[in-house]
């Protein structure tokens, strides 16, 4: 009976969270612009009734639409505020992805951070299959490497 009850309440939440979130009054805009090094992917997010920008996301992609670099953004009195990035780099033939580089953006400096995590992929050279995915913390600032996790 318990159970019966805590599915139903579940499922009532559940179908109430898509109806509002369905019903979002921030439009999304959106920009593609292509070039002969590949194309760009902007959104950005603005308040519906005021058509104030709240925030922004830019995929960049190469001449083999491979994602190279996604970044979001947020509004701010001072313009556009980064908030964090990944960067995608990939094997010789660019079919895997061999690292991707996840950095957030400094307040305190007003710039991205020194700091970054490293995901290093491990691919089986017989088979081509993901082995295994490393982390390792790296500080551009300093000496480089600071963990390896």
């Amino acid at each position: 009976m318990k159970t019966i009850f805590l599915t139903t309440v579940l499922a009532t939440l559940f179908s109430f969270s898509n109806i509002y979130a369905g019903n979002s009054k921030d439009k999304v805009y959106s920009n593609i612009e292509t070039t002969k090094y590949g194309c760009t992917k902007e959104y950005t997010t603005v308040d519906g009734t005021s058509l104030e920008a709240l925030k922004k996301a830019v995929f960049v992609y190469d001449t083999k639409n491979n994602l190279k670099e996604k970044t979001y953004y947020k509004w701010s009195s001072q313009g556009w505020v980064g908030t964090y990035k990944y960067v995608y780099e990939y094997n010789s033939d660019g079919s895997k992805v061999a690292n991707l580089i996840f950095t957030k953006w400094d307040k305190n400096m007003a710039t991205w951070s020194t700091k970054s995590q490293h995901l290093i992929h491990v691919y089986d050279d017989a088979s081509g299959k993901l082995l295994t995915v490393k982390q390792v913390q790296v500080n551009n600032n300093s000496s480089g490497l600071i963990a390896n996790k």
